[in-house]
């Protein structure tokens, strides 16, 4: 099938393909797991792995289980987001981190609010970025495309962290509430502590989306890096203005 250029096919294949007898669960779905994440389909092998591996979610993650962690927290789209992270200066770790919460992975993913692709940009948004990077002949399909969609979400990541001083906490909540809002919550507590800010983020979404993200950045570190998440103990005091929506 993959010869053929079925690659989809090849998928479905792969998940409707019944358990060899005398395998146990974990091993025939780390092993399908595997084969989609090959493949290409990151979504598929996420869901899969992170519901037979749940628990690599909140605990340690040592020698024994990396291979599985691998999967429940993949380098999805390797290229794709290397490239971007190297255009806009910025992590990769943060934007497989974002892109994890975000979409899971799915470049068809859309929200209740029409936040479309992999970084789930709303189409306003998008309309904003492709001005600032002048992307010519623009179309909304193109959020639907992965190398778009992750360059788009790359670059607005580095733009607010370039707003919060690299701070990856005020610009992790912006990415979801939008930047004036967290101005203004920086505005109350400037130069306090992070995890007080994070526990006051007056909006509960967003409380739990920065809760989250920076969960998938640990683990990414972790995994990819090291080393554990370093996170600046302070907020900044200030704000610089790069972007407004």
């Amino acid at each position: 099938l993959l010869r053929l250029g079925q690659r989809r096919l090849a998928g479905e294949l792969v998940r409707a393909l019944p358990a060899v007898p005398g395998l146990d669960a974990e091993t025939v779905a780390y092993g399908r797991a595997r084969v989609l994440f090959g493949l290409g389909d990151y979504h598929a092998a996420y869901r899969l792995a992170s519901a037979q591996f749940r628990n690599l979610a909140t605990g340690s993650i040592d020698a024994a289980v990396r291979p599985q962690a691998a999967l429940v927290y993949p380098p999805a789209y390797r290229h794709l987001v290397q490239r971007a992270a190297s255009e806009f200066t910025i992590s990769p770790l943060l934007i497989l981190a974002v892109m994890r919460q975000e979409s899971a992975f799915s470049p068809t993913a859309e929200s209740w609010a029409a936040a479309r692709g992999l970084m789930q940009i709303i189409p306003r948004t998008g309309e904003r970025i492709a001005a600032a990077l002048a992307v010519e002949d623009y179309a909304l399909a193109d959020l639907d495309q992965p190398e778009t969609n992750v360059r788009f979400g790359a670059w607005y990541l580095g733009e607010l962290l370039r707003m919060f001083h690299g701070h990856p906490v005020p610009a992790i909540a912006a990415y979801n509430a939008g930047p004036r809002a967290v101005t203004r919550w920086l505005g109350a507590l400037p130069g306090a502590p992070t995890d007080e800010f994070v526990e006051e983020i007056p909006y509960r979404e967003t409380r739990n989306y920065v809760r989250r993200v920076l969960d998938n950045l640990a683990a990414y570190q972790h995994l990819y890096a090291g080393g554990p998440l370093q996170v600046p103990a302070q907020l900044p005091t200030d704000h610089v203005e790069t972007v407004d929506f």
